[in-house]
C-alpha cells in the first residue's frame, strides 16, 4: 500500500478511531510508525516517523496530546520502560485501550475495544475486506487524503450529550442478591495503574515551559533524531611508527629539541 496514513480502527458509533502512519521498513514492505488515537474529543499521538518516512532504528517514540489543552478525565496513559524501548498502554473511559511497543521496524499498535453493534458502522485495516474485495484494493481505500489525516487536522467536536462511557463488571465482587458489581470503567481499571511497573504520564498538551525541570525529551530532543545528519569526511590522522616514537623519546630525555 506504500507510505502514508491509513485508518486502522474507525468506529462512528463509539466516536473512537486509530489512525496509522507507515513508513519504509525493508524492501517493498511498510511498517506502522506513527499512531493517533482518538476519543470523542481526546486525541493522543505516538510517534516515532522521520523525515523522509524510511526505516530509523533509533528515533524514540515522541508521545503528544494534539487536542487542546487536558485530556478528559477517566483517561490513562501509562509507560514502561522495556530495556532501550518504553512500551505504552492507552485506556480510555469509553472501554477502549490501545497498547503500543517500539520494535527495530517501527511500532507495534494492539487495540482492544468494543465492537459497533452494526458492523457497517465500522472499518480499517484491522477488519476484514468486505465480500468479493481483495485486500489491496480495500487497503488503499482506508488511504488518507490532505485534511483526513489527524497527524495534521483535528476533527469537529463531539457534543457532551453523545459521549458514551462504558460499565466494567467484577466478577469477584457480588452484590446481596449474588449479581456482579459493576463500576465506571475507569474506577474498576485505573487502580491498577501501577501494575506491571507502568507509570502514569502527564495527560496535558504541555509547552515548552512545562518541561524545564523533566527528564522528558522535548520537541527540540525529538527532531534531532528525526532529522537525518549530514556527516563530514573525517581528516586520518598521521600516526608515526614506532621507531620515531622510540627515537623522540630518546631525545626527549637528552634534553635535546626535537626535528622532524
Amino acid at each position: 500500500m506504500g507510505r502514508g496514513d491509513f485508518v486502522l480502527y474507525k468506529n462512528v458509533e463509539r466516536n473512537f478511531e486509530v489512525q496509522t502512519r507507515q513508513w519504509d521498513c525493508g524492501g517493498s514492505a511498510t511498517c506502522n510508525c506513527g499512531a493517533v488515537l482518538r476519543d470523542h474529543n481526546d486525541l493522543i499521538e505516538f510517534s516515532c516517523c522521520n523525515d523522509n518516512l524510511r526505516l530509523g532504528d533509533a528515533t524514540p517514540i515522541r508521545v503528544k496530546v494534539r487536542s487542546k489543552g487536558c485530556l478528559s478525565p477517566g483517561i490513562s496513559i501509562k509507560k514502561q520502560i522495556n530495556g532501550e524501548n518504553i512500551d505504552y498502554e492507552v485506556t480510555f473511559p469509553s472501554g477502549a485501550k490501545v497498547a503500543i511497543s517500539r520494535n527495530y521496524w517501527g511500532i507495534d499498535v494492539n487495540v482492544y475495544t468494543p465492537r459497533a453493534k452494526n458492523i457497517a458502522n465500522e472499518k480499517g485495516l484491522c477488519l476484514y475486506p468486505p465480500l468479493n474485495q481483495d485486500y489491496t484494493t480495500y487497503g488503499n481505500s482506508l488511504r488518507l487524503k490532505l485534511g483526513q489525516s489527524l497527524f495534521n487536522t483535528l476533527p469537529p467536536q463531539v457534543p457532551d450529550n453523545k459521549i458514551q462511557y462504558s460499565k466494567a463488571c467484577l466478577c469477584s465482587k457480588k452484590s446481596e442478591d449474588g449479581s456482579h458489581i459493576c463500576k465506571d470503567v475507569s474506577e474498576a481499571a485505573f487502580p491498577t495503574v501501577l501494575k506491571r511497573n507502568f507509570v502514569p504520564m502527564s495527560l496535558c498538551d504541555r509547552q515548552k515551559r512545562d518541561v524545564h525541570y523533566s527528564d522528558d525529551l522535548t520537541e527540540e530532543d525529538y527532531q534531532l533524531f528525526q532529522q537525518t545528519s549530514h556527516l563530514q569526511p573525517r581528516i586520518r590522522r598521521d600516526v608515526p611508527n614506532k621507531r620515531g616514537v622510540k627515537e623522540k623519546c630518546n631525545t626527549f630525555l637528552r634534553g635535546e629539541s626535537f626535528r622532524d
